[in-house]
């Protein structure tokens, strides 16, 4: 369980976490607290405001005409008469530039998912290599200890000696880049979480979501439909294809409103008019009129409505053929990193602990030489920083996988 103390009025944490359950628990705080997301948000509450200023009417005018000359006075009102549903189509486009802003902060939290998962395995992955660090430095220091009984006693050389301290130092070397590793990955995950979490905070294992069943022993064709499946979905959610699809209506409206703009609206005028002197009276006066549109003021938004949408089209289709390689790449990508990891956990890891331990056993019954405990020594250490790495691809080609589809893997496999 995450605890953590935060203002409400100012989103600070008081006191940061010593523990990180999961990447969910993560994002979820990230989300929460991201000022990137805060200020695309806002801009909803602007689009919603543009809707408004696109529904409202047009204010009447009072006019007055006077002519002291003559003792005629007029006065009245004037309305505006906007023709060709000239406001529905103001609104229309306000509502779809509304609809693109909510697009944008899908992209924008789907982007922020891919940070945190990345920056939250990098994290795991230096605590990781820091702790098989330790435990390798511990090892050696164990064979050193066994090395130097028998230099003492003469059954080796000054030489076996020395490559294990200069491995002993390797080891230490290790384990500081292991920690500085560390801190970086905590600022990283830092300024994502929106606040500091404590320097001892321990990150829970990455789980190793199954979402494809039997994912390794599938064959050619089984790959081939899981791909064509991702596809749809990515057809579906990206927001990308989304907005452009949005900004292709968008255009079609401009491109609808422009032509509305060139048949003139309406005036309407209506009032009292009032005649003094020898012949008064008082009468009531209505008048009329429009633009005569002479001049096309609208040619050029015209062009400029059909231009978009032309490109809007072509930058749609290639968004949809940049999106199948990506998910294509991020699939095949999630394959190989699933084969690697079972390889790893089944087969490289306990052989190579195994063989470490039995060759040092058998250089401190002294029925082997340094050399072969040493390279055991170095195989084993290298094939557990290899885990860590394989460990860290398989999350990075899963956040790249949920990145080129669209939406987390879980809501619909």
């Amino acid at each position: 369980m995450l605890v953590f103390f935060l203002f409400n009025a100012s989103n600070f944490a008081l006191s940061a976490t010593s523990y990180l359950g999961s990447i969910d628990e993560a994002i979820e705080i990230a989300l929460q607290n991201s000022g990137e997301l805060k200020t695309e948000t806002a801009k909803i509450q602007i689009a919603k405001s543009q809707v408004e200023i696109a529904k409202s009417r047009l204010n009447p005018s009072f006019i007055t005409d006077n002519s002291f000359a003559e003792d005629t006075y007029r006065t009245g009102v004037e309305f505006v008469v906007e023709t060709a549903n000239k406001r529905k189509k103001r609104t229309e486009i306000a509502q779809i530039q509304e609809e693109i802003v909510q697009e944008e902060i899908n992209a924008k939290i789907l982007d922020i998912r891919t940070k945190v998962r990345h920056a939250y395995v990098a994290l795991y992955s230096a605590q990781e290599k820091e702790k098989a660090a330790y435990e390798i430095l511990q090892t050696i220091e164990t064979l050193l200890d066994a090395t130097k009984k028998k230099y003492e006693a003469g059954s080796i050389a000054q030489i076996d000696l020395t490559q294990v301290e200069i491995m002993q130092t390797n080891a230490k070397n290790d384990l500081e880049c292991a920690k500085n590793e560390i801190n970086r990955s905590y600022n990283e995950l830092n300024l994502l979480l929106g606040f500091s979490l404590a320097s001892d905070c321990r990150v829970e294992k990455p789980a190793f979501e199954n979402y494809f069943k039997d994912l390794l022993s599938l064959d050619e064709e089984g790959h081939k439909k899981n791909i064509e499946f991702l596809e749809e979905q990515a057809y579906k959610f990206r927001n990308e294809l989304k907005i452009d699809q949005n900004n292709i209506v968008l255009a079609q409206k401009q491109l609808g409103l422009a032509k509305a703009n060139r048949v003139p609206n309406l005036s309407l005028s209506g009032g009292v008019g009032v005649v003094r002197g020898d012949n008064a009276k008082t009468s009531g006066f209505v008048m009329g009129g429009f633009d005569i549109p002479i001049f096309d003021r609208q040619k050029g938004q015209i062009q400029e409505a059909v231009a978009l949408e032309n490109q809007y089209r072509t930058q749609y289709e290639y968004e949809k053929s940049k999106i199948s390689v990506e998910v294509k790449d991020a699939y095949n990508n999630l394959v190989t990193s699933t084969k690697l990891v079972a390889n790893y956990e089944n087969e490289l890891l306990p052989k190579a602990r195994d063989i470490a331990y039995k060759s040092r056993r058998r250089f401190e019954e002294g029925k082997d030489g340094i050399i072969v405990p040493l390279f055991a020594q170095q195989a084993e250490m290298q094939t557990k920083f290899n885990y860590i790495q394989v460990l860290n691809d398989y999350q990075n080609a899963l956040s790249s996988l949920e990145r080129a589809v669209g939406k987390s893997l879980g809501t619909f496999l």
